[in-house]
């Protein structure tokens, strides 16, 4: 009874500095809108809370990455509410919900220009181990909503493409 009081304490004292207040500090840059920046999570933040409420930050986070990948072109809207409900009482549902979500993060990454495939990966860790998929997500969600692109990458691929084309040229 006193873990379960000293948890939940726990829990609530980190509400408010879990779901900031809307007039945050909006750290996305200004390609994407500002409602993304509430998704945004601190990746350290975000494993220390995983780690250390035992499994209770899992289930806040199903709820606000089913909200945030309800922006997903091309797929039905899901219900976090119900997500979330299935996620806790319905044996196995939670893996079907990771495979799912890590497709609609890949689409959304897609969409913004960003290359993504978790599908697979998640599914294999959310069977062995549940843990790691909400990490790899949620890395992958910030990702998206800073808009990290390779744009050195696709510099080179262009500076390289250019000097292909000049030395085609002094071929001629």
């Amino acid at each position: 009874l006193i873990i379960c009081a000293v948890h939940i304490l726990f829990l609530f004292s980190f509400v408010g500095y879990v779901f900031p207040k809307k007039e945050a500090k909006n750290k996305t840059n200004g390609d994407s809108s500002s409602s993304d920046s509430t998704y945004f999570i601190s990746m350290g933040k975000h494993v220390c809370l995983l780690l250390f409420t035992f499994g209770v930050w899992q289930f806040i986070w199903i709820y606000k990455s089913t909200k945030y990948t309800n922006i997903a072109s091309g797929n039905e809207e899901r219900t976090p509410t119900a997500a979330l409900l299935l996620s806790m009482f319905v044996p196995f549902y939670s893996i079907y919900w990771t495979y799912k979500t890590a497709q609609k993060i890949d689409s959304i990454a897609k969409d913004r220009g960003i290359q993504s495939d978790l599908g697979t990966l998640c599914l294999v860790f959310a069977i062995f181990v549940p843990f790691v998929p909400p990490i790899i997500m949620q890395g992958k969600i910030n990702q998206t909503i800073i808009g990290e692109e390779n744009e050195p990458a696709a510099k080179n691929d262009e500076e390289s493409i250019i000097i292909a084309l000049k030395k085609y040229q002094e071929l001629l």
